[in-house]
């Protein structure tokens, strides 16, 4: 059984939600399975424009006082530059079913705005760390990729094997 991360004593950090009085122009929208899709990121997206894109929205999570993000339903910043696309619709019904899983799997809520910042020159977790398997969150509340993640919310991704290839990596 996989284990509920909303009963983990790490849980969501509310206290990181920004107020209301924040600029939403300096907002960075993300859908909820980019969140873990950004912890693996190596290079390989869909297309040069869309790897550009990512690389800078990973640039923003490196920088000393990380990105504001608005966790939304559909099409993001990343979706933009994606080939599949059109007029903010993806042609592929998988990136909803992803969503769907990574909120049913973690304490992420659409709608919600948080400061994410990805840590810089910290060596990741060894996928045979003996807590590897076990949901778990960062000092910001965001999950941290792992197998019991990867199993529970990837089912059928593309990209699946890119993130077991790269033993789990995260950021």
């Amino acid at each position: 059984m996989l284990p509920d991360s909303r009963t983990s004593s790490a849980g969501f950090n509310k206290s990181n939600k920004s107020s209301a009085s924040h600029d939403d122009f300096s907002l960075l929208r993300l859908r909820p399975h980019h969140f873990l899709c950004i912890q693996n990121y190596r290079g390989h997206g869909y297309s040069p424009a869309f790897d550009e894109k990512m690389k800078s929205v990973i640039a923003a999570l490196r920088s000393p006082s990380g990105a504001r993000i608005r966790i939304v339903h559909g099409s993001d910043d990343l979706c933009a530059a994606c080939p599949h696309c059109r007029n903010g619709v993806c042609d592929s019904a998988s990136p909803e079913r992803f969503d769907a899983l990574v909120l049913a799997h973690t304490e992420l809520k659409e709608g919600d705005t948080i400061v994410w910042r990805l840590p810089a020159g910290q060596d990741p977790p060894s996928a045979d760390d003996e807590s590897y398997d076990q949901i778990r969150t960062d000092p910001y509340g965001i999950p941290i990729m792992c197998r019991a993640l990867l199993d529970a919310c990837c089912p059928g991704c593309s990209w699946k094997d890119l993130c077991t290839e790269i033993d789990l990596a995260c950021l």
